[in-house]
């Protein structure tokens, strides 16, 4: 029986992903058929890279990086805020709950390119759209991340000091952010490293960054340098994720 339910199984999935191939027009063949062309323009066309504006490209990773640094920073600050006031553990009323978390959820499921669009078109291009769309994704994403965090606290010192006549506030500060503060630390550093990739690619949308240059670069069908620009952007990424690393197993 148990045989008989995989095989149903296998084939509803199998036709399900025939079905799905059929209505996008997927074509197999076509790809097969154009992976000589795609390495061919891989090698003579993309690679190597060309180091020779080198320094054009210092100002945009620094961009990169304060946007991440920044963006982390008052984020963070903000949804600690917010996910306390949306766990059920925080006595407020329930209104605000729900307010708190419907409105983190609407501005978590938006993606960050689609941020990115709209203010650009509110802000002009630059580096304010591209900060503020970092905030609000970070913001979706904290809230939902911290406050499970603090549903899944052990609540026996919170218990005790409620016993023992502690104001709300006494409560937070000496019961749950001692628990609470590692779960901070990791979700932040996270988020830190989603900010440096994302924040690599919202100049493809004019909202500043790196991928500005990338943008300018296969613009003008520059591919040399736009290979320099991913490679940098690579190392950059490598290089944050070494280092979070580092600070998360040092604080483990």
């Amino acid at each position: 029986m148990k045989k008989k339910k995989t095989w149903i199984s296998l084939a509803v999935t199998v036709g399900l992903l025939v079905i799905i191939c059929i209505y996008i027009e997927f074509q197999p063949v076509e790809i097969l058929l154009a992976i000589p062309e795609f390495m061919r323009f891989l090698i003579f066309d993309f690679l190597p890279p060309s180091f020779r504006n080198w320094k054009e490209y210092v100002q945009p990773v620094m961009d990169t990086f304060y946007f991440s640094v920044l963006a982390t920073f008052i984020s963070s600050l903000i949804a600690v805020v917010l996910a306390f006031l949306s766990t059920g553990k925080s006595k407020v009323l329930w209104g605000v709950r729900f307010i708190v978390k419907f409105s983190a959820s609407m501005i978590r499921n938006i993606p960050i390119l689609v941020w990115a669009s709209i203010l650009v078109l509110i802000f002009g291009i630059g580096k304010i759209p591209g900060l503020l769309s970092l905030i609000f994704f970070d913001i979706g994403f904290l809230v939902r991340s911290y406050g499970e965090a603090l549903e899944e606290m052990d609540q026996t010192a919170m218990e005790a000091l409620r016993a023992g006549g502690a104001s709300p506030l006494v409560q937070v500060i000496r019961g749950q952010l001692p628990l609470f503060i590692p779960a901070f630390y990791s979700w932040t550093l996270f988020v830190f490293e989603i900010n440096i990739r994302a924040s690599a690619i919202l100049g493809i949308v004019g909202a500043g960054g790196l991928g500005v240059k990338l943008k300018e670069a296969t613009g003008v069908f520059h591919y040399h340098e736009a290979a320099t620009i991913i490679l940098v952007m690579v190392i950059m990424i490598l290089g944050v994720e070494l280092v979070t690393n580092k600070v998360k197993g040092a604080m483990s």
